[in-house]
């Protein structure tokens, strides 16, 4: 009676703990299927996602949504493991630290965090630019998004799910881009962007949108290849030709995405699949073909490279205009690689000799070799050390924010250590490849690690020559997770049952309150979460689209721009970009109005939002000569005690972008308008000692003749005109007006003239000037003389400058023949 009195009560505890196990499993399930619909989400939405009314319309965007659904995956997560007792499991967390990939990805998120810790900018290296958003906060949610794939990735259907998900956003990606290219105008219309010839479709830039399509389109081949030799059913078919038209549409856009033989680069890892596939099954002709396809691509790369690389001999000094002989690469349309050649070396010699950022007090510059600068930090120290021979060509400063080879912008903004422990996650990831690849019996796993390898593979290769793209980390962190998932099915770890731990004991001995509580707690904290995430992602989102709609509103002259650039301002005013805008908003209305109080009354808001961008990145020349442009403006009026702050600035500017000629010349010009003229041909002597471009140069000469000084005809006469730099000449004269100095450049070119009758230049210059100056009968003169005398060569220069300047004076173009 006893015995049996015991057995019942073991099976009504056994009934009731698995009704209790049952009932929480249920529950659990339920935040484990929202924890993969937020993960299908993320994969999806971002490759796709843009926003048409903001400033940036891509990567900003990006960027924000990919911390809104890692806050909600985190949520979800916290959601989960309440639900499941709140108590960790031991075992899983033994697991966690013997994992390689796990320990690789934790080490490379903490070297991030103490390179953070320690920026030059800590602000702007914890959040990111304006431009990019790449500082701590996204590398963390990139590595959020990693674990929770490690942790809830397990079944095959999960997998085939996430890999089918990316795929289709892959092939409305491709359809994009094809109907960008042949429907231009539509397209216009959907991206309120003008396309230039090469398709971008939603990831924004033809390099992102190319690299992206490169690595899926490696998954892709993995699933033909395993639906070809599942065999002939008819829903085997149906997604065999399904994932083939796929494929068409991915080559066809990636097609449209190149401008010459770069396309090499992006079919690397269809050739390094097939080589992989010919390992894994010993078939000879996949390996042989393979091996000859990877070897001629080795070839041309080398080919290309080298006369770059190892520039001719006796070459000392290259400059970004180019080298003294034309390399393989220019003459098949790769003249974008000898800028970059030009890039890497100048972020070599920042790494092998670290530079110091002015006004910072730096004591950890010793070791900042090995910890970098902080993220986002690599358009402040590239300043150092750039000559900025393309700088001085234009209004618009050169400010080289990424040197298009992502391992030499890790080194400099994460240190050699970050690089290292990049460079180990990529080791650790190939380890588990080949590993399980060769372990593994199972088709679609060996099908898949193949897929993924040759997709690294392409990833890795970009990166050699470009910046990250958002979508292409998406593909890169997905792949990490990939590996673990593929590689606990392939029978490497057995695959677990997708839930929570539930502790039985707790749920059966505990009160309702603590039951209660599980089940609404999760819900609450989701909520919370939720909201938390709006509002972190919001206030950047609207801020950007408040910036584009003020610059729409600007360019048709309404006085309603202000407004928005304010609001831009208010929601974000911890970024230089809002305020930098605004800044230079009030700066353009006191140009355009004459009334004297009122101009000043804009000066001065002008200057305090500048200012403001100033404080807000204080280590960015641009915003220093710009304040200095505005003061010299000011003074240029009439307050001459205003001369000083503007010298100070440009002078603050210089140092830390010294050697710029571009920022000399604007000091040269506000010294001339100040009647300081020796000092003005002192900066311009700095100037052309520096070499660069010649138009900057010579209009600060000119200008200096045209004030008197003799001297600086010596200058002039001896700097040879360039034609086909001949067009930013305009954007120098609205340079000069501001200070009211055009008409010395007119006698300056008068002078001149006298000197060089025959040449044309120098008639199409003065032409320019009495444009700008209000004499339209002048200038027809002389661009009749300049248009008898130009070499047919050198007409379409002359043709390009008369088109521009039929902006500032629509009859020209009529009155010339």
């Amino acid at each position: 009676m006893k015995r049996a009195r015991c057995e019942g009560t073991l099976f009504v505890d056994m009934v009731y703990n698995s009704a209790i196990v049952n009932r929480l499993d249920s529950s659990t399930s339920g935040s484990v299927r929202a924890v993969e619909i937020a993960w299908l989400a993320t994969v999806f939405l971002i490759p796709l996602f843009f926003n048409s009314s903001g400033h940036q319309a891509f990567y900003l965007g990006k960027g924000l949504l990919l911390q809104l659904m890692v806050i909600v995956m985190v949520a979800v997560a916290i959601a989960d493991w309440i639900q499941g007792g709140g108590r960790v499991n031991g075992q899983s967390w033994r697991k966690l630290i013997y994992s390689p990939l796990h320990i690789a990805v934790l080490v490379f998120g903490l070297i991030v965090i103490m390179a953070t810790v320690a920026s030059i900018t800590p602000g702007i290296s914890f959040v990111g630019s304006y431009v990019w958003r790449a500082g701590l906060v996204a590398f963390v949610c990139w590595i959020i998004f990693f674990l929770v794939l490690a942790k809830y990735l397990r079944t095959r259907a999960q997998v085939l799910r996430v890999v089918s998900t990316l795929l289709a956003s892959s092939g409305i990606v491709a359809i994009l881009g094809i109907l960008q290219h042949y429907f231009p105008e539509a397209a216009l219309r959907f991206f309120h962007l003008a396309y230039s010839g090469r398709a971008y479709s939603t990831a924004g830039n033809p390099l992102s949108l190319s690299i992206f399509l490169a690595m899926v389109i490696s998954l892709n081949l993995a699933l033909i290849v395993w639906f070809w030799r599942r065999g002939k059913r008819r829903r085997d078919v149906v997604k065999l030709c399904g994932l083939g038209f796929l494929l068409v549409l991915q080559l066809w856009c990636l097609w449209l995405a190149q401008y010459s033989i770069t396309i090499l680069l992006y079919v690397i890892p269809i050739l390094l699949f097939a080589l992989l596939l010919g390992i894994a099954t010993k078939r000879k002709w996949l390996l042989v073909l393979g091996m000859v396809c990877v070897v001629a691509m080795v070839v041309v790369a080398a080919t290309l490279l080298s006369p770059l690389v190892l520039p001719p001999g006796g070459t000392t000094q290259s400059d970004i205009g180019g080298f003294a002989e034309i390399s393989a690469a220019e003459e098949v349309g790769l003249v974008t690689l000898r800028w970059r050649v030009e890039y890497w070396r100048y972020t070599l010699d920042m790494i092998v000799h670290p530079p110091t950022v002015p006004f910072h007090n730096d004591p950890l510059h010793s070791v900042r070799t090995l910890i970098g600068y902080g993220p986002e930090t690599f358009m402040v120290t590239i300043q150092q050390v750039y000559p900025s021979t393309a700088g001085d060509i234009s209004p618009l400063f050169f400010t080289l924010v990424r040197p298009h080879n992502h391992y030499l912008y890790l080194a400099t903004t994460i240190g050699l250590l970050g690089l290292m422990s990049f460079m180990s996650m990529l080791v650790v990831f190939f380890y588990l490849c080949f590993r399980h690849l060769f372990t593994t019996r199972r088709r679609l796993e060996r099908l898949l690690l193949i897929g993924l390898m040759a997709g690294m593979v392409a990833y890795l290769v970009d990166l050699f020559f470009n910046p990250e793209w958002d979508s292409s980390e998406l593909v890169f962190w997905l792949f990490l997770g990939l590996v673990l998932a593929v590689g606990r099915l392939a029978g490497d770890q057995q695959p677990r049952k997708v839930s929570s731990i539930a502790n039985v004991e707790i749920a059966k001995g505990g009160s309702v309150l603590s039951s209660k509580l599980r089940d609404y707690l999760p819900a609450v904290l989701f909520l919370l979460f939720a909201v938390a995430g709006v509002a972190v992602t919001s206030r950047p989102f609207l801020a950007d689209m408040y910036l584009k709609r003020g610059l729409n509103l600007d360019a048709g002259r309404n006085p309603a721009a202000v407004h928005a650039f304010e609001k831009a301002v208010e929601l974000q005013p911890q970024e230089a970009t809002y305020w930098s805008i605004l800044g230079r908003y009030h700066y353009q209305m006191a140009k355009r109005i004459t009334e004297l109080n009122a101009k000043r009354e804009f000066l001065a808001m002008s200057t305090s939002a500048c200012a403001k961008a100033t404080e807000q990145e204080p280590y960015i020349a641009f915003h220093y000569h710009t304040l200095a442009d505005i003061y010299g403006y000011w003074a240029a009026q009439g307050d001459v005690e205003k001369w000083p702050v503007a010298f100070s600035l440009y002078d603050q500017s210089l140092q830390l972008f010294p050697n710029n000629v571009f920022i000399l010349n604007k000091w040269t010009l506000a010294l001339a308008a100040s009647g300081n003229l020796r000092e003005a041909r002192g900066k311009l002597e700095e100037a052309v000692a520096l070499g660069g471009n010649w138009i900057g140069n010579m209009m600060c000469g000119l200008v200096l003749m045209g004030k008197g000084d003799e001297r600086s005809g010596e200058i002039v006469s001896s700097l040879a005109v360039a034609s086909d730099e001949f067009p930013y000449f305009i954007e120098l004269c609205r340079l000069v007006a501001p200070y009211r100095m055009l008409p010395e450049l007119g006698r300056g070119l008068e002078v001149y003239i006298q000197k060089a009758p025959e040449h044309w230049a120098p008639h199409a210059m003065l032409a320019a000037t009495s444009l700008f100056t209000g004499d339209g009968d002048r200038s027809l003169q002389e661009f009749s003389v300049a248009m008898r005398l130009v070499p047919d060569k050198e007409e379409g220069y002359l043709v390009a400058l008369i088109s521009e300047l039929s902006k500032v004076d629509p009859q020209l173009r009529t009155l010339l023949p």
